[in-house]
């Protein structure tokens, strides 16, 4: 499994940072790779949704349940399907605003992408992540 790790400091309270990443629809808004979010259900500890995620032109589809949410402090999402991986975020209250910590492990659907497609799909991910990081924090910093 590959892994990404980042920290950025967003100047909006955290209440504001956990209430928008706790709701999965909006991830349509900030993350660049995610094309649809559907069939949301329960809130919190176990929300579940059904996602799709464009790779390369190729089109995955797969599942996310929360497996460990404590409000304001922590999140992790657990994703299956065509690109399984974990999700952790860490909110902590830090200069008048919300640092969050946030780690990526995943793991690329080598059979479908082809070991090149692997290589090229991990730089991908980085960048991906560091946009949706900005966005995430250019959204939360405009309201």
């Amino acid at each position: 499994m590959a892994k990404i790790t980042r920290s950025i400091l967003i100047n909006a309270p955290v209440e504001k940072v956990f209430e928008y990443l706790d709701d999965p629809m909006n991830m349509m808004e900030w993350h660049p790779s995610v094309t649809n979010i559907r069939d949301v259900t329960g809130k919190g500890h176990n929300q579940k949704w059904k996602w799709d995620f464009k790779l390369f032109g190729i089109l995955f589809q797969g599942e996310a349940q929360v497996t460990r949410n404590q409000t304001n402090t922590l999140r992790v999402v657990k994703n299956t399907g065509g690109v399984e991986s974990t999700r952790t975020w860490n909110f902590k209250r830090e200069a008048g605003g919300t640092r969050v910590d946030y780690e990526l492990e995943y793991k690329i659907p080598t059979p479908v992408i082809g070991k090149v497609g692997e290589l090229l799909a991990i730089q991908r991910s980085e960048r991906v992540v560091d946009m949706a990081l900005a966005n995430i924090k250019e959204k939360m910093e405009a309201k």
